[in-house]
């Protein structure tokens, strides 16, 4: 369960050395490609983070541009590593019913992602431009229009929700805005960057910022923590730590002074879980350093360093900026934190492990994938007991509790997120051949058939019927319960846009032709799954008819055999009746021969003369 700290079944965390220089190597290829289709400034780790974070939320857009370059890069992990891929799954085709957003000028030309609060009540539609649409799931209606003090600032960047739900934060050109999401008033920080983590009430704020000063408008204050006295290895990044109540803030060095080991004892020198023996150069200057989770008491923040060989998992204290690394992974910007803001998931640097980080008590505990291929993301269930683990070979579902597989799925399986319990998983994608439809993917947990259906993408001028899914959200509580959001945008308009801007990977800049972004439509569509269930039901009772049509029929002839066993014992005169005609069989024919030759004088005699 989220929040546990103990994971009996977890692997040992070593791996082979040949294992992890390769996997040294496709870290540098994964930070150079991947930081890119992100869509996030510089790979920020918080950006998917944020986006990942639960059921409750996720980026298709994201996470799926980057699959196309992390598949082929599997390859420079260690041929020496062994795994087991997952395996293809047997197809039943469902049908899914669908409702739509009528006001889709609320969703925006070109959307960016969205957020569900935690009871399921609200789901809010974040566009590139300076508004967000506030939707009740319980009739589909639009609640209100936000207005943000600037422009969103990337595809599913630096938008982040309260574990408590009471707070939804958006990165814009002109702040920080800060909705309240009980009655959408906006505040705004004076704080441009999409590089923050939030506390779980929504009451703090923590950003980095590289160097000692602050990157805040004049209106902030400047003021450092006093009394903050480290010695260590000073990082050249400060941590800001925001009242979002009052707009102030407070700066502090953050200065790596030692690390922990594999038993998690404190140890100088550089960080060693025991993932890899590459481990990070602590000594050095981080050429990033990204915000991830704020413990529950505030006292702690988690963040990843980026330095040139693997990234450092550090735990910083927010009053006086000390920071203890405790594990060296790879590809931060794949992380994943549990609903309840307590455990977060990374790669490690072997790329088929993942560490396990309780954001509270800074333990860390590893467990292996069972598989060389490269992690492409995480999906976690809302209650914290489930993670499905992608990569580019396919998919693996653990329990986060014993760290144990529950099912592997081929890559074209459903990989991308899970039902609240952990019992289902789904696959949303966009579908192939050029028609203006969503595949949707179903499958139990617990093994069995794969449900396929597609949707229909209601969109104006998707001339090519190309779609972009741009978010997914998977319902939580209440009215959301057992549904799937779909965030979706015309792909042709995207990459029109796209076209006119180089550099942009996810078609989110405006600086396309005026022709395609007024032809341009987003889309709020909401999946029911109840046809998948009921074919993947069909197909179990259909298999398990088969099966009972079986064991019936064989059944029947034993007993139809012991029944003529019974009777043959019963009748012991034909039993020796038999036993002679097999032992006899000359003088029996003899005997019939015989019989023939009188029978026939008889016959013989009885003709006239």
């Amino acid at each position: 369960m989220a929040g546990s700290t103990v994971a009996p079944a977890f692997a040992d965390p070593s791996v082979s050395s040949s294992a992890s220089s390769s996997a040294s190597s496709s870290t540098g290829s994964a930070q150079s490609s991947d930081s890119s289709d992100s869509g996030a400034a510089s790979g920020s780790a918080s950006d998917l983070l944020n986006s990942v974070s639960s059921d409750s939320s996720g980026s298709s857009g994201s996470l799926g541009s980057s699959d196309s370059s992390d598949s082929s890069d599997s390859a420079s992990v260690s041929a020496s590593a062994t795994y087991t891929a997952p395996a293809d799954a047997a197809e039943v085709a469902a049908t899914y019913t669908t409702a739509q957003l009528g006001d889709s000028a609320c969703v925006g030309a070109e959307p960016d992602t969205m957020r569900l609060t935690p009871d399921g009540s609200q789901l809010f539609v974040v566009s590139s431009a300076s508004t967000v649409c506030a939707v009740s799931t319980a009739d589909l209606s639009v609640e209100s229009v936000i207005t943000l003090p600037g422009d969103s600032m990337g595809v599913a960047s630096g938008i982040a929700m309260s574990q408590d739900g009471s707070r939804l934060f958006v990165a814009t050109s002109g702040g920080v805005a800060v909705i309240s999401t009980a009655d959408r008033s906006v505040t705004t920080l004076d704080l441009t960057t999409t590089n923050f983590a939030v506390a779980r009430d929504g009451k703090t704020l923590y950003a980095l910022a590289q160097g000692g000063a602050a990157s805040a408008g004049a209106g902030a204050s400047d003021d450092s923590a006093s009394g903050a006295s480290t010695s260590g290895t000073s990082t050249g990044w400060s941590l800001q730590v925001w009242n979002v109540d009052d707009g102030t803030h407070q700066d502090v060095a953050v200065t790596v002074t030692g690390s922990k080991d594999s038993s998690g004892s404190d140890s100088s020198g550089s960080a060693s879980s025991g993932t890899s023996s590459n481990s990070a150069d602590l000594s050095s200057t981080p050429s990033t350093i990204t915000a991830l989770a704020a413990s529950g008491d505030g006292g702690t923040v988690l963040l990843d360093a980026q330095y040139s060989q693997s990234d450092a998992l550090l735990a910083v204290n927010t009053s006086t900026g000390a920071a203890t690394s405790l594990a060296t992974f790879s590809v931060g910007y794949l992380a994943a934190l549990s609903s309840d803001g307590t455990e977060l998931y990374l790669p490690s640097t072997s790329l088929h492990s993942v560490l396990q980080a309780n954001v509270d008590t800074q333990d860390v505990q590893v467990f292996s994938v069972d598989s060389a291929a490269r992690i492409l993301g995480f999906a976690l269930s809302g209650d914290g007991s489930r993670l499905v683990v992608r990569t580019s070979a396919g998919s693996h579902l653990f329990d986060t509790a014993t760290g144990s597989e529950l099912r592997g799925l081929a890559l074209n399986e459903p990989d991308g997120y899970l039902s609240r319990d952990g019992g289902e998983m789904y696959s949303v994608s966009a579908a192939t051949g050029g028609s203006a439809q969503i595949e949707v993917r179903l499958a139990k947990a617990d093994g069995g058939s794969v449900a396929v259906g597609s949707v229909a993408y209601d969109g104006a001028g998707a001339a090519d019927g190309s779609v972009d899914v741009k978010s997914v959200v998977v319902g939580t509580a209440g009215a959301a319960d057992g549904k799937v959001y779909v965030l979706a945008a015309d792909g042709s308009a995207s990459s029109g846009s796209s076209s006119g801007s180089s550099g942009s990977s996810d078609g989110g800049s405006s600086s396309g032709s005026d022709s395609a972004d007024a032809a341009a439509a987003g889309r709020l569509i909401v999946v029911d799954l109840t046809g998948g269930r009921e074919a993947l039901q069909k197909a179990d009772s259909t298999g398990s008819s088969r099966s009972w049509g079986g064991v019936v029929a064989v059944a029947v002839i034993a007993v139809a055999l012991i029944a003529l066993v019974i009777w043959l014992c019963l009748n012991p005169q034909i039993l020796r009746g038999l036993a002679a005609a097999r032992s006899h069989p000359t003088t029996n024919t003899k005997r019939r021969d015989s019989s023939d030759q009188r029978a026939g004088s008889q016959d013989r005699s009885d003709l006239p003369k």
